[in-house]
Parts: structure tokens; C-alpha cells; sequence
């Protein structure tokens, strides 16, 4: 059998977009509920709005959204539940939901910027970045110092490979907020592809001056010092990634793709099971532990991930199983 044809694919996770939502209304009031004074049937819809930023603060965002509903059952015109509920929604990924809940705030109220760019934010994740843009559009436009619409309007011109776009609108990020850790992030990102890799590492090293548990920041700097051949490094930076968010998908394929280019396969193998398993719908994911299956010999396991890749439509994939005369 004739040597299959290997290429890595690197793909970087290089940006996350921020969203908020509103922490309490805007009253020194106390609610007792939160000292066990009051029965669940004595709870305000301000009550239970309390209650349930306690538990979108934790992260609970089930028990969020049932507190948010029924501040919304009985304050059917509390805007900020509705916007935090598809704060919630957006934390357990059903964008659809928040997006959902985002229209009826802005239906109640137009005027509120945060709300256009939490749905902004939400178009983002579902991979419609042009009516993302349209809402931090408005949001800007309703508020021009919101810094927080910059950075992720720099972060979806980013994913449309706009990247001077995404410099101009994270520079304006910075400029309202000098102390915006993934704003510096995301400029870096844009330096990054705009192959200005010096640039590039001078912010990923002020974001995590700022912030050293932004795990994004250490996977774009790895990135950084993969293209400048500092593997060594790059593989440190991609270790306190996944140190610091597990979940990290592709610092996993980055990290892998380093070992690989080093011959560390079963090393390499290692990460792209991981990344399968977070991201199990990524193509580029099997074609790279083929690969790598490949360099250790496997025929087997390399043409099965191959098959797989192929089959999700890699064209890579495809043209290495097509050069052998193999259907997937």
C-alpha cells in the first residue's frame, strides 16, 4: 500500500465573546428571603429576581431561569428578567431560548444597549455573525462607550476573517477600558492573523498581565510561539490553557499539533481524543489523529478516522482516501 499523504490542520480558538447581566436592581433594599425569613408563596417578583441572579452568579443557570420565570409570572413586564434569562439560557447553550428572551426585553424596552449585545452575542455563538454584528450595531450606537459591544463585535469580524475590522473595534474596546483583558485578547488574535506575531505576543502578554487565568489568552500565545518555532513554549502555554479551562477544545488540537510536528504521536493521539470527545463533530479533529495513527503505522485506525472526516465532508480527507482508491 502505497504512504498516505499527512498534514496537520491547525484550528485555534482564539476568541470568546462577553455578554452581562444585570447583578440586582437598583435598591439598597435587603430581601429577607435571603435570610429564611419569607416563604416561597411571600416572594416579590423582585424577590425572586434576587434570587435568581444568586443562583446565575454560582452558575446554577437551571435554577436561574426557574427563579427568572417566575419573577416573570408574576411581573410580566420585568425587563431585565427576560434578559437574564437568556443570560441563563446562553450559560447552558440554548441560544435559541436566549434569543427568544433578548426579543421580549427589547420589546419592552428598545433602549437598552447591554440587551442588543447579550443578543448579539447569542447570533455569535449560533454561528450568524452578519446579525450579530447588526446588534452590536445598535448597541454602540445606543451606548458609544460600551466597550463590552466593541470587543465582541471585533470578536465576530474576527470569525468573518476581517481582521482589520477586529483591530479597529478592539483598539476601541481598549481605549474605554484599559484594563479589558480579552479585548487585548482579541487584538491579539487579529495581529496574530494578520501575521504580525510580535504585536501578536505583546497583547496576549498584557491580557494575562491582567487577567492570568485567561485560558484563551495562553492558547493564542502558544499559537504565537508555535509560528515563530518555539514549540517548547508554545506546548507550556497550551498546558496552562487546558490547566486552567479543561474544556478548552482546541487548545487540546493545538497542543496535539505540537506534539505531532514533534513525532510525540501517542502524545498527540491523547489530545485529539479529548478534543473529539468536546468537540465530537469536528472534522479536522479524525483527519489529524489519522495522521498520526498513520505515522505509528496503524493503517487501520488512520483509515477509519480518515473515513470519518471524509464523511463529514474534509476535503483533505476525501483527496487522501480518494489518492488510494478508498470509499468512505
Amino acid at each position: 500500500m502505497k504512504r498516505l499523504l499527512v498534514a496537520v490542520v491547525l484550528i485555534s480558538l482564539t476568541f470568546i465573546p462577553s455578554t452581562t447581566f444585570a447583578d440586582s436592581l437598583p435598591s439598597k433594599k435587603k430581601y429577607t428571603y435571603l435570610k429564611g425569613n419569607k416563604t416561597e408563596k411571600e416572594l416579590s417578583a423582585k424577590d425572586w429576581f434576587e434570587r435568581g441572579t444568586t443562583f446565575h452568579k454560582s452558575g446554577n443557570f437551571d435554577e436561574a431561569i426557574k427563579a427568572y420565570t417566575k419573577t416573570i409570572e408574576l411581573d410580566p413586564k420585568f425587563v431585565m428578567a427576560y434578559n437574564n434569562r437568556g443570560e441563563a439560557y446562553r450559560g447552558i447553550g440554548n441560544y435559541q431560548k436566549a434569543i427568544e428572551d433578548y426579543n421580549k426585553a427589547i420589546e419592552l424596552n428598545p433602549e437598552l444597549s447591554i440587551v442588543f449585545n447579550n443578543r448579539g452575542a447569542a447570533y455569535r455563538k449560533l454561528g450568524n455573525y452578519q446579525e450579530a454584528i447588526k446588534n452590536f450595531d445598535k448597541a454602540i450606537k445606543l451606548n458609544p462607550k460600551l466597550a463590552l459591544a466593541y470587543n465582541n463585535r471585533a470578536a465576530s469580524y474576527l470569525s468573518l476573517e476581517n481582521y482589520q475590522l477586529a483591530l479597529i473595534d478592539a483598539e476601541k474596546a481598549i481605549e474605554l477600558d484599559t484594563k479589558f483583558a480579552m479585548a487585548y485578547t482579541n487584538r491579539g488574535a487579529a495581529y496574530l492573523n494578520l501575521g504580525n506575531y510580535q504585536k501578536a505576543l505583546k497583547e496576549f502578554n498584557k491580557a494575562l498581565e491582567i487577567d492570568p487565568q485567561l485560558a484563551t489568552a495562553y492558547n493564542n500565545r502558544g499559537l504565537v510561539h508555535r509560528r515563530i518555532g518555539n514549540l517548547k513554549q508554545a506546548i507550556k502555554d497550551y498546558d496552562n490553557a487546558i490547566e486552567l479551562n479543561p474544556n478548552l477544545a482546541m487548545a487540546y488540537n493545538n497542543r496535539g499539533a505540537a506534539y505531532h510536528h514533534i513525532g510525540k504521536y501517542e502524545k498527540a493521539i491523547k489530545d485529539y481524543n479529548k478534543l473529539i470527545i468536546l468537540e465530537p463533530d469536528l472534522a479536522t479533529a479524525y483527519y489529524n489523529r489519522g495522521t498520526a495513527y498513520h505515522q505509528l503505522g496503524n493503517i487501520k485506525k488512520a483509515i477509519e478516522d480518515y473515513k470519518k472526516a471524509a464523511r463529514m465532508g474534509f476535503k483533505p480527507a476525501q483527496d487522501t482516501l480518494s489518492s488510494e482508491g478508498i470509499r468512505w
